[in-house]
């Protein structure tokens, strides 16, 4: 009644604005209630819309203090994103008191040492040696661009009591800076920023439907630790794809150097037609597979997001890597297996081409369509067509057993690019494991069971491979790790073309 009403004075603002203020550094939404006394029709139903009910001349009752508790996994995977160098910005509706003691307890907010561009209060001189920012919202469409530069180069800030078009604002102003730009939301207000943003997430649970219309992704569990999880999975897929990619090309230029032997050296073929597709369709896919299943580094969250405009997922350096290193070692390994064969039997690569005498051009000797005997000039030997065939067959698996088993060795270092394959874990995928074994099955298959040597071009051959594989493997594991190693060593500058 009127007489428990006391007059709105300085004593009251003053008392006013303290508990506010203790609310909100406490991380409180804070609510004022307020009450009048008139008189209206018992049926009448009161609606914002048709503003049917007095809104000045109220009485002041009391604030309340609402604790909206943060979930316990959010300071941990706003962690995770300040160490993988994502930015978190938080945009609310709440008071900046409010928004920055969630801030602080989360973790967005490192200390309050923050730049402040609040209603009546200006942060003067250098920005730069603040870590934060704290933004009302009435300010945002009157910032310089040096001042919103300077505030994308903190590690958090705060944008308190932002309106739906201030929200889109600031999404617009990051995106001109260049900025990949995800924003979270859940209500009808946030759909013009959710659909501008490079990546809208609206709130499966408390999210409207405009919100989820107007998004990319709905999380399903409205935790922002989701999020990051999905941050860290996209890392992972593009590791493990660009990690598929390292190992099978490398695979491609001893193919390529196979077929560079006839066409161009006139030296008989490295491998047959048939050799070719046992590899790609066959020791290939287990082990390419396998890494699809690799576990994450233990750096993947350390790492800097990629630049999409220079980070390509088949980089120079990869292709550096997999064509010139790992492909041309395989390359020269398997060119010395097939040269060794063709020493074996008393013939030198420089007895290549031999000339046919009835057609005066290079004939068809030492091939699995040899069709006359022939004889090498240089130590007048001949060769019967037989003979011919199975030494064309034993060079062709010699280079066959040198390439696969030498991939064999190489995928184990393809499981990391930047952590050494011994502290990653050798056989934590264990389908890598079975990959192999199924490979090398293959390859013994198709090398040594008779009744498949004439449908592939095979033949069986000494220990000579199987001894020059292994060394050829190790050589690239040594190259790898000593790469790998220098990297994590020196980061930057020209090691950087050492890993992929």
């Amino acid at each position: 009644g009127e007489n428990f009403q006391s007059p709105v004075d300085d004593n009251f603002r003053k008392r006013f604005a303290s508990t506010n203020e203790n609310f909100a550094t406490h991380g409180k939404r804070v609510l004022a209630v307020c009450s009048r006394r008139f008189f209206a029709s018992k049926d009448e139903i009161f609606t914002e819309e048709d503003g049917n009910y007095p809104t000045t001349d109220l009485n002041f009752v009391a604030l309340f203090g609402i604790m909206d508790p943060p979930r316990e996994q959010v300071p941990m995977a706003i962690s995770k994103c300040h160490d993988a160098g994502v930015k978190v910005f938080m945009v609310t509706g709440d008071q900046p008191l409010t928004g920055k003691s969630i801030a602080i307890q989360i973790g967005l907010l490192k200390n309050t040492n923050n730049v402040q561009l609040l209603e009546n209060e200006t942060t003067e001189g250098d920005w730069g040696p603040y870590d934060g920012a704290l933004i009302h919202g009435c300010r945002v469409d009157g910032m310089t661009d040096e001042q919103w530069k300077m505030i994308a180069s903190k590690s958090g800030a705060v944008f308190a009591r932002t309106s739906p078009s201030q929200k889109l604002e600031i999404v617009c102003r990051f995106q001109e800076m260049g900025y990949i730009v995800a924003v979270t939301g859940d209500g009808v207000n946030d759909a013009p920023a959710l659909k501008q943003a490079d990546v809208g997430i609206a709130m499966g649970l408390k999210g409207s439907d405009v919100a989820k219309e107007s998004a990319d992704i709905v999380l399903m569990d409205d935790n922002f630790a989701s999020i990051v999880n999905g941050i860290e999975e996209g890392r992972i897929i593009f590791d493990n794809i660009r990690k598929t990619i390292a190992y099978t090309m490398a695979h491609i230029f001893p193919e390529i150097l196979s077929a560079a032997l006839s066409l161009l050296g006139l030296l008989p073929l490295g491998l047959t037609a048939m050799q070719v597709l046992t590899i790609d369709l066959g020791t290939e896919l287990g082990p390419a597979i396998s890494l699809a299943y690799e576990k994450a580094e233990s750096d993947i969250m350390r790492r800097n997001p990629r630049d999409p405009k220079k980070d390509r997922l088949v980089s120079p350096a990869l292709l550096i890597y997999s064509y010139a290193k790992a492909g041309g070692l395989i390359s020269v390994a398997c060119f010395l297996g097939y040269m060794f064969i063709y020493d074996q039997n008393n013939i030198s690569l420089s007895d290549f081409p031999i000339i046919d005498p009835v057609t005066g051009k290079p004939g068809n000797y030492f091939s699995l369509t040899a069709d006359a005997p022939v004889t090498i000039p240089r130590t007048a030997e001949t060769f019967t067509v037989e003979q011919q065939r199975n030494i064309f067959s034993m060079a062709t698996t010699a280079f066959y057993i040198i390439l696969t088993v030498s991939q064999f060795f190489h995928i184990w270092v393809c499981k990391t690019r930047h952590i050494s394959v011994f502290v990653h874990g050798l056989f934590a995928n264990f389908t890598t494991v079975w990959g192999v074994l199924v490979g090398m099955a293959i390859v013994i298959f198709f090398s040594y069971v008779p009744g498949v040597h004439a449908f592939v071009g095979s033949a069986a051959v000494n220990w000579t491979p199987w001894a020059v594989a292994p060394v050829t493997g190790i050589a690239l594991w040594i190259h790898y790790e000593g790469s790998k190693w220098i990297y994590r060593r020196y980061p930057n500058g020209i090691s950087k073309m050492l890993v992929w």
